[in-house]
């Protein structure tokens, strides 16, 4: 699924539509940084769910067993002329920025929408940044709350 991204100074905004998900489909979790990991040299945000597939009648020149098993379905939408809603598995991935603080991200979805907001770390004038740290964990899940 696409989504929006939206920076401002105090955060970053992931917004996508998720029509047709659950907060049960939907996960959000943080793949946390390894300092002595080239390929891990920053956080990322995951993020990952499915929507039902709506099926259709069968076409006639799909063979029997094909035909019987879609009937089984339950499918009652009959054939599509134009299909251009996504349905199924998705999975984005966007590399976080050193200045989010990963432990307050937070998600929830209203009325089909998603929406990850990752506050930013306070900005302190004349202040050293710290040596890498381990990770505490490899990843952090973050709670879909509808709202």
């Amino acid at each position: 699924s696409a989504m929006d991204v939206h920076e401002t100074d105090e955060f970053i905004e992931f917004v996508a539509d998720v029509p047709g998900a659950n907060d049960d489909d939907l996960e959000v979790e943080v793949l946390k940084k390894d300092p002595t990991d080239a390929h891990r040299a920053l956080d990322v945000l995951v993020v990952r769910g499915k929507r039902d597939v709506l099926l259709e009648e069968p076409r006639e020149e799909e063979e029997d067993v094909e035909k019987e098993k879609r009937k089984a379905e339950g499918s009652k939408l009959g054939t599509f002329r134009v299909r251009e809603r996504h349905f199924g598995a998705f999975e984005n991935r966007y590399a976080l920025p050193p200045s989010v603080d990963v432990d307050r991200i937070s998600a929830k979805t209203s009325k089909g929408v998603l929406t990850v907001t990752a506050p930013k770390l306070p900005v302190k004038t004349g202040e050293v940044p710290k040596p890498p740290q381990p990770p505490e964990r490899v990843v952090k899940k973050i709670a879909v709350a509808a709202e």
